[in-house]
């Protein structure tokens, strides 16, 4: 409490005032989002239409599969990973990149479903639908066409060549995209001879 003190007066006044509020519906679907970022990942976007509704089925198939045919106590660790990403989504600090840190409770309700579901068809429709949701997510690494996030596929290869001649010339180079300087951090490599 005494380390905190002198941060008190900004809480007090965020918990008075309120942050920025998002309308219910766009933080809803922001969730919804980082959860298929979570099974998919960012490599085929939900709005192509064909992988995303198929990976969208896929998702729901698994989730449903592990509400209905897990036991209570395994049930749980759903329940957890559903707790926590509705108070990351309604604090609005959900992410495809935070939500790793939650990811170990839904791997843990859809291992624990596969090795104990007692109907082998839920087995079976469970782990279709891991791999279906996993394959979806391969084809768009692959297809390098279906990026959520246009950081992939814009030209960095071709601006960091530019950016590397200029500095080479002595001109100043500014950015801010890892994609970037993961290219220009090759093509400004030492030459040994």
């Amino acid at each position: 409490m005494v380390a905190a003190a002198p941060i008190m007066r900004a809480l007090v006044t965020e918990v008075r005032v309120g942050a920025d509020q998002v309308p219910l519906g766009s933080a809803i679907a922001t969730g919804v989002y980082n959860l298929y970022g979570l099974f998919v990942s960012e490599s085929v976007a939900p709005w192509f239409w064909t992988p995303g509704i198929a990976a969208g089925v896929a998702i729901a198939a698994a989730l449903l599969l592990v509400l209905v045919y897990e036991e209570a106590p395994a049930r749980r660790f759903l329940l957890y990973f559903a707790a926590q990403l509705a108070a990351m989504t309604l604090v609005q600090i959900g992410s495809t990149k935070r939500l790793m840190m939650i990811a170990p409770w839904l791997i843990l309700s859809n291992g624990t479903t596969l090795a104990t579901a007692t109907l082998p068809p839920a087995r079976r429709l469970l782990a279709g639908a891991l791999v279906l949701a996993g394959a979806i997510g391969c084809y768009g690494i692959f297809s390098r066409k279906l990026y959520a996030a246009p950081r992939w596929i814009e030209p960095w290869d071709r601006v960091a060549r530019q950016a590397a001649e200029a500095a080479g010339n002595g001109e100043i180079v500014i950015g801010n995209n890892p994609s970037f300087f993961f290219y220009l951090t090759i093509y400004c490599r030492p030459q040994i001879p």
